[in-house]
C-alpha cells in the first residue's frame, strides 16, 4: 500500500494484471478489511495503474466498494489510472463505467483523462446500470431499464427469439425485484456479451443478506429451521444461500431456484455471494434442483443440494475451483453473477 497523503491511503485493486471477481472477494476485499484495522485512513483510494484488463462481472460490485467507501468517509476516494491501459480503460468507458461514476460519483476519477478515449467493447450488450429500491415488480424493473439504457433495449431488440435475451430478461428482473423487495437496497448491475460472446452478468447491492432477510420470516423457513439459521458458525451463510437458492421449489412463482436452473439449462453458471459467502452453481453440480423426486420435501431436496455441494467443496484443494467459498472478510448484501455460453454451445 501506499500513502498519498497523511492517511489518505491508495490500494491495489488487484495483486495481478487481472480483476476478476475472484480476485476481488480474494484479494482487494481483505486488503480493504486490512487497512481498516491497521492504517484507520482518512480516505481510501482504488489503484488500478498495474491492471491489464477488468472483467465484466467485478464491476457492481467496485461500484458498490466505492458507494460503501464514500458514505463512510463523507467523499468519494479516487480511481488511480494509467495511461499503459488504455485498452483496458476504452473497454470500461464502452461499458458506460465512467459515465455511471459522472451521474452517481462514488469515485473520482481524471475526466480529462478518460474524455478523449473511444468506447470500445467487442458485445451487442455493454451495460451498467443503477436500480432504484422503489419496490416495483420484476417486470416494472425490466421495463425501467429497457426505457432508460439503449444498450439493453438493443439487445432485447434484436434478440428477442434468442434464449440469452429471455434468460437475461427474467433474470434481471427477478433478482432486482429482490433486491429492494428483500434486501431493501438498490442494485447496480452490469451486463455484457452477444450471441457470439456469450453473456456475462452480474447483480450487486447493499442490503441486508439473505441470513438476515430470511429470519425476519422464521415462519417461512423450508429447508433449515430457525435455530439452525441463527447459529453463527462458518457456514451460517452457506445456509442461508441454500435456503434462498430452494426456497422456490416446486412453487410456480419464479424465484432464485428457477434462476439457477434456466442458467444450468443452457450450460451456464450462477455465483450468489450473501456476506462471506459464495455458492457456485454449475449445470453438473446442481443436478437436484430442477425439481422435487417423487413426494420428496423441498426441505429433503435443500439438504441433498447443500450436502452434494459441500462433499464436492471437500475434495478439492483449491479455493478457486471450490463450489463453496468461505472468507473471513466480509461484504455486505448479496451479489449474484450468471454466465451463459455463446450461441450454438448450449445445452439442451
Amino acid at each position: 500500500m501506499n500513502e498519498t497523503c497523511a492517511e489518505h491511503i491508495a490500494i491495489p485493486v488487484s495483486d495481478s494484471r487481472s480483476l476478476t471477481p475472484y480476485v476481488f472477494y480474494h484479494y482487494l476485499i481483505p486488503a480493504l478489511r486490512s487497512c481498516f484495522l491497521d492504517k484507520q485512513p482518512s480516505l481510501i483510494s482504488l489503484d488500478m495503474t498495474d491492471v491489464a484488463s477488468v472483467s465484466p462481472l467485478v464491476l457492481p460490485n467496485l461500484i458498490v466498494v466505492g458507494k460503501i467507501l464514500c458514505e463512510h468517509f463523507g467523499t468519494p476516494g479516487s480511481l488511480i489510472l494509467s495511461t499503459r491501459n488504455i485498452e483496458m480503460l476504452e473497454f470500461l468507458k464502452g461499458m458506460g463505467f465512467f459515465r455511471f461514476l459522472d451521474q452517481y460519483a462514488f469515485f473520482k476519477y481524471d475526466k480529462d483523462f478518460i474524455h478523449p478515449l473511444e468506447s470500445k467493447t467487442r458485445g451487442d450488450l455493454a451495460a451498467v446500470a443503477y436500480i432504484p429500491p422503489e419496490g416495483l415488480s420484476a417486470e416494472e424493473i425490466f421495463h425501467q431499464l429497457l426505457r432508460d439504457n439503449k444498450s439493453i433495449n438493443h439487445f432485447i431488440d434484436h434478440f428477442d427469439t434468442f434464449h440469452m435475451a429471455t434468460v437475461f430478461a427474467r433474470t434481471i428482473g427477478e433478482l432486482a425485484h429482490n433486491c429492494s423487495t428483500h434486501g431493501r437496497s438498490f442494485a447496480i448491475l452490469s451486463a455484457y456479451g452477444g450471441p457470439k460472446l456469450g453473456l456475462q452478468c452480474a447483480v450487486s447491492y447493499c442490503g441486508i443478506g439473505y441470513r438476515s432477510s430470511l429470519l425476519e420470516h422464521p415462519k417461512d423457513l423450508l429447508v433449515y429451521p430457525e435455530s439452525d439459521l441463527r447459529r453463527t458458525d462458518s457456514l451460517a451463510n452457506y445456509r442461508a444461500i441454500i435456503e434462498a437458492v430452494c426456497r422456490r421449489l416446486g412453487n410456480e412463482t419464479y424465484g432464485l431456484s428457477t434462476v439457477v436452473r434456466d442458467i444450468a439449462a443452457i450450460r451456464g453458471t450462477t455465483r450468489v455471494h450473501s456476506v462471506d459467502t459464495q455458492v457456485v452453481f454449475t449445470p453438473h453440480n446442481q443436478a437436484g434442483l430442477p425439481g422435487l423426486q417423487d413426494n420428496e420435501s423441498v426441505g429433503s431436496s435443500g439438504h441433498r443440494l447443500a450436502e452434494r455441494l459441500q462433499a464436492l467443496a471437500n475434495a478439492t484443494d483449491s479455493p478457486q475451483t471450490s463450489p463453496v467459498r468461505t472468507r473471513e472478510s466480509k461484504l455486505a448484501g448479496v451479489h449474484v453473477e450468471f454466465e451463459l455460453p455463446a450461441a450454438g454451445r448450449e445445452g439442451k
